[in-house]
C-alpha cells in the first residue's frame, strides 16, 4: 500500500512539472522549440508556458473539440500524456508529444477555424524533423493531424509557386502564408488561384 502511494505521488509530481532528478525539464524544452522556431521563421515566437489540462475541451474556439492540446495568449495547454512524452518517452510517441506543442506553439491566434489549424499544421509539417532535433532527439514523421486542410494549403503554395508542394519555394510560400494576416491570406490564395 505503501509503495502505490508512493508511486502515485510520484507521478503526481512529474505531471504537475517537478520533475525528478536526471528528467528533462519541461521549460528548457519549450525554449529549445521556439528558439528553432525564431531562428528559421525570422519572427518572435511568444514565450508561453505550457499547462496541463486533465481533459479535453472544446473552448478553444467554435466547434473545435482539441483532443491535445490549445493554444491561448499567454500560455499553451496540453494533455498530461503530451507532458511525461516530452520528460520521459522515446520514440513515435515523443516525437508525436512535440508535434503537438510544435502545433500549438506556432498558433497565430489571428483567427480561428480550418485555414488556421491547415496553414498551422502545414508549418508544423514542414519544420517538424528540424524541431525533433533542437529538442534533442531524432524522431519519424508524423502524419499532419489536420489532413484536408493542410493538403488545401499546400495545393495553394504549389499553384502560387508553379511548383510541387514539397518544393523549397512551396515551403517557403507556407512561411509568408502563416505569417500573414487573415487578410494578407485571404490575399495571398486568391493570387495563388486567380480569383
Amino acid at each position: 500500500m505503501l509503495r502505490r502511494l508512493a508511486a502515485l505521488a510520484a507521478g503526481v509530481v512529474l505531471l504537475v512539472g517537478a520533475a525528478p532528478a536526471g528528467a528533462r525539464d519541461l521549460p528548457t524544452i519549450v525554449q529549445r522549440g521556439n528558439d528553432y522556431l525564431e531562428s528559421v521563421l525570422q519572427t518572435p515566437i511568444p514565450d508561453r508556458p505550457v499547462t496541463m489540462s486533465l481533459f479535453a475541451h472544446d473552448e478553444c474556439g467554435p466547434g473545435v473539440f482539441v483532443p491535445d492540446g490549445c493554444a491561448w495568449s499567454d500560455h499553451i495547454e496540453v494533455l498530461p500524456w503530451v507532458v511525461t512524452q516530452l520528460l520521459r518517452g522515446h520514440g513515435k510517441e515523443r516525437a508525436e508529444a512535440a508535434y503537438v506543442l510544435e502545433h500549438e506553439t506556432l498558433h497565430r491566434l489571428q483567427e480561428d477555424g480550418p485555414r488556421e489549424e491547415g496553414v498551422t499544421d502545414a508549418l508544423t509539417w514542414d519544420l517538424q524533423l528540424g524541431y525533433y532535433r533542437a529538442l534533442g532527439f531524432h524522431g519519424r514523421m508524423i502524419q499532419a493531424g489536420y489532413a484536408e486542410e493542410v493538403q488545401q494549403v499546400r495545393w495553394t503554395s504549389a499553384r502560387a509557386t508553379g511548383e510541387g508542394w514539397r518544393t523549397r519555394p512551396a515551403r517557403l510560400f507556407r512561411r509568408e502564408l502563416w505569417k500573414a494576416t487573415p487578410q494578407g491570406r485571404d490575399a495571398l490564395a486568391k493570387a495563388a488561384w486567380g480569383n
